[in-house]
């Protein structure tokens, strides 16, 4: 059984104004995509790109991409998370809306985790392109109703555990309650195993 919380790092340049060591160590983590190549997190959710180099126990990545040492998944378009864990030839499927973060609280959500924290997980509406937290820019045409579509995908998600916002920039944006960061490092550092 995994711990009861998690932390999933999104890309966002709000990174950067958080002290990520001190979480990793108390905290189960999932990084999303660039996230891994920076930081040893628990879990790896791309669908980009492979993540060379990354130190996660597990790397999921589309079932077209997986190679040897990596899980491979199934991206089924949804707009609700999938209930139980439903597999195709051998392959996880799971819960997708436009963004990878959906298919990482789908999967969240099948582990059993009761608290979810997003940091560096913003969709605004109004973004149509975006830069990560190491200047990577993707020129992608985001559309509002992607955001839209994302955000009502983790709304039904909050309705079988508890998903905070973390990032106070952002907060008016989501119809999620907020936690601020600073409250996150009064945990005591995870048990192993």
């Amino acid at each position: 059984m995994p711990s009861p919380e998690l932390i999933i790092f999104g890309c966002s340049p709000f990174i950067n104004q958080v002290d990520i060591p001190p979480l990793l160590e108390r905290y189960d983590t999932i990084g999303i995509n660039n996230f891994a190549r920076y930081y040893p997190v628990d879990v790896v959710f791309s669908f980009d790109d492979r993540i060379p180099g990354h130190r996660a126990l597990h790397a999921f990545v589309p079932n077209y991409l997986a190679k040897d040492g990596e899980i491979p998944y199934i991206p089924v378009s949804s707009d609700s998370p999938l209930q139980g864990w439903q597999r195709e030839k051998g392959v996880v499927k799971l819960g997708f809306k436009h963004f990878t973060v959906s298919l990482a609280v789908n999967w969240a959500l099948l582990k059993g985790y009761k608290k979810i924290y997003l940091i560096g997980v913003d969709h605004v509406e109004t973004v149509t392109s975006f830069t990560d937290f190491d200047g990577t820019y993707h020129p992608a045409e985001l559309t509002q109703d992607a955001h839209r579509g994302l955000k009502q995908f983790i709304y039904r998600c909050a309705e079988q555990c508890e998903i905070y916002q973390c990032n106070p920039a952002v907060r008016d944006f989501w119809e999620l309650p907020f936690k601020d960061v600073s409250d996150l490092y009064a945990k005591e550092e995870k048990t192993p195993g």
